[in-house]
C-alpha cells in the first residue's frame, strides 16, 4: 500500500527493554510519512533499533528525532527505490551503523500517476511503476536476505502490499499488476527460504 501523509503525535511512549522487538535491528522502506513512518515509530517503541529508508531527507530526519525523543535509536538512509545502487546502499548502511539486520519493512511504494483504462496507460507510467513498485521491492528483498544471512542469520522480512493487487482494476492496470506481482515475490520468498531457516535451527546435541 502506498505511504499518505498523515497526522502524528510525538510523545509516544519509550522503547520497551523487553518488546517484541528487543535487541532487533529493523529496516524501514517508506519511512518519511505515512505507514512506513508509523511502523517505524512502532517498532522503536517495542525496542528495535531503526533504518528508516525513503526518498525525502527532510522527512526522514523528522521521523528519526521523533523515534530519538521519544527515547528509541534510527538512523535514516536518502533511497530511491529505483535505482537498485541506492537500494543496497541503503540495506548495506543498516549493516554498516547497527552490525546486523534482523527484520525488514518494505513499504515503500509510488502511487500510480495516470488513472485510465489499459490502452490509455502510457509507456513511461508503466515503467515507472514496474522500477518502484516491483522491482524496487525485488533488489530490497535480495539485498535484505544476504544481510540477514550474513549477521543475524534468520529474520523476517514483511511487504507491504495493496488490495489493489488482488483483482484486476479496470483504471489502474499497471499499480494492480505490480501489487499482485509483489504478492508472488513475497510468496516465492517465503518458499525459498522459510524451509531453510527451519532447517538452520541448531539440533540439540545427541545423547553421549
Amino acid at each position: 500500500m502506498d505511504t499518505s501523509h498523515t497526522s502524528h503525535t510525538t510523545d509516544t511512549p519509550a522503547p520497551a527493554a523487553s518488546g517484541l522487538l528487543a535487541g532487533k535491528v529493523a529496516f524501514i522502506s517508506g519511512a518519511g510519512r505515512g505507514i512506513g513512518a508509523a511502523a517505524a515509530r512502532l517498532f522503536a517503541r517495542e525496542g528495535a533499533r531503526i533504518l528508516l529508508a525513503a526518498r525525502t531527507e527532510d522527512q526522514l530526519k523528522a521521523v528519526a528525532e521523533q523515534i530519538r525523543a521519544a527515547g528509541g535509536t534510527a538512523e535514516y538512509a536518502v533511497c530511491d527505490l529505483a535505482d537498485a545502487t541506492s537500494v543496497r546502499a541503503a540495506v548495506d548502511r543498516t549493516v554498516e551503523v547497527y552490525g546486523r539486520l534482523d527484520v525488514a519493512f518494505n513499504n515503500g511504494a509510488l502511487a500510480t500517476q495516470h488513472i485510465g483504462p489499459m490502452d490509455q496507460v502510457r509507456e513511461a507510467d508503466f515503467d515507472q511503476q514496474y522500477h518502484v513498485n516491483l522491482r524496487g521491492v525485488w533488489l530490497a528483498l535480495a539485498a535484505q536476505v544476504a544481510a540477514i544471512r550474513t549477521t543475524a542469520g534468520r529474520g523476517a522480512i514483511v511487504n507491504n502490499s495493496s488490495v489493489g493487487g488482488w483483482k484486476g482494476d479496470p483504471v489502474l492496470p499497471a499499480y494492480s499488476a505490480m501489487k499482485r506481482g509483489v504478492h508472488s515475490l513475497t510468496e516465492s520468498a517465503a518458499v525459498a527460504y522459510g524451509p531453510k531457516a527451519s532447517a538452520s535451527t541448531p539440533s540439540p546435541p545427541a545423547p553421549r
